[in-house]
Protein backbone atom coordinates (compact mmCIF):
# COMPACT_ATOMS: atom_id res chain seq x y z
CA UNK A 1 0.00 0.00 0.00
CA UNK A 2 1.19 3.49 -0.74
CA UNK A 3 1.76 5.83 2.18
CA UNK A 4 -0.20 9.03 1.86
CA UNK A 5 1.28 12.19 3.29
CA UNK A 6 0.10 14.97 5.55
CA UNK A 7 2.27 18.06 5.54
CA UNK A 8 2.40 20.31 8.58
CA UNK A 9 3.46 23.92 8.06
CA UNK A 10 3.74 25.68 11.39
CA UNK A 11 0.47 24.82 13.14
CA UNK A 12 -1.51 24.36 9.92
CA UNK A 13 -2.02 20.89 8.47
CA UNK A 14 -1.99 20.56 4.72
CA UNK A 15 -3.81 17.30 4.09
CA UNK A 16 -3.05 15.52 0.86
CA UNK A 17 -5.63 12.72 0.77
CA UNK A 18 -4.47 11.37 4.11
CA UNK A 19 -5.12 7.76 4.98
CA UNK A 20 -6.37 6.97 8.46
CA UNK A 21 -4.16 3.91 8.73
CA UNK A 22 -1.22 4.71 6.47
CA UNK A 23 -0.16 8.27 7.10
CA UNK A 24 3.24 9.92 7.14
CA UNK A 25 3.59 13.21 8.95
CA UNK A 26 6.08 15.71 7.58
CA UNK A 27 6.84 18.70 9.77
CA UNK A 28 8.01 21.70 7.74
CA UNK A 29 9.31 24.60 9.85
CA UNK A 30 7.89 27.93 8.78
Amino acid sequence: MEMLVCVKIGKKWIQNTCSATYTSFVDIPS
